[in-house]
């Protein structure tokens, strides 16, 4: 579904096929703002419609480079399929180290890594971005993809016209309301249900949450 097709909905569900009392920045803005929201919940839901893989390039005697994209979650940095430790910023190591050890993120999307390698070396990076900003723009002929399975989208659809509802009656106790159901729809509409599976030296069991 795109942007315009759920402003389209919203309208017809506010009885305003045209803009008037709603325009489409505004429409568009309530969306942006329940997408961010469930973005980050599919983020902490460690859903894989979030998250991407990247290969980064470390250049000969360097030892940090550039993110594709601010990163909002971080989830791990492998190197020849193995995972590195994550290592806080304010923890930095005191020695040098012959080959690439551990990283951290610096700054916005900064990876920096301990050890300085001899020649280019590639990192598989695994992290969730920053939710894109949503445009539906008749100038550009923009008009972006919602990247969010079908039922997150039906109550996108209802959060926009509960927003544009409720600006009309201006009642702040109904917007936190709004905002906590929404959140609570959305992680019902995200959640995983088949059980994370680990083996051991029989048979298949579900893992403990934390393992």
């Amino acid at each position: 579904m795109r942007v315009s097709d759920i402003v389209r909905k919203v309208r017809y569900e506010l009885a305003e096929p045209t803009a008037s009392e709603w325009k489409d920045d505004e429409l568009v803005s309530y969306l942006n703002d329940g997408f961010a929201s469930a973005w980050r919940l599919a983020a902490e839901l460690h859903h894989p419609l979030v998250e991407q893989t990247d290969d980064v390039t470390i250049l000969a005697e360097e030892n940090s480079v550039q993110l594709p994209s601010p990163p909002l979650k971080m989830i791990s940095v492998t190197l020849d399929a193995a995972l590195l430790p994550y290592e806080h910023p304010g923890d930095l190591p005191t020695r040098e180290y012959s080959k690439i050890e551990m990283w951290t993120v610096e700054g916005l999307d900064t990876l920096r890594v301990w050890g300085t390698p001899a020649e280019e070396t590639t990192l598989t990076v695994r992290l969730v971005r920053e939710p894109d900003i949503l445009r539906l723009e008749a100038s550009t002929l923009t008009d972006d993809e919602v990247p969010m399975p079908s039922s997150v989208l039906e109550l996108l659809v209802n959060f926009v016209i509960m927003k544009a509802q409720n600006r009309l009656g201006g009642r702040p106790q109904m917007e936190a309301s709004l905002y906590q159901q929404y959140k609570r729809d959305v992680m019902r509409a995200l959640e995983i249900r088949e059980p994370p599976l680990v083996t051991c030296n029989g048979y298949w069991i579900p893992a403990p949450k934390g393992w």
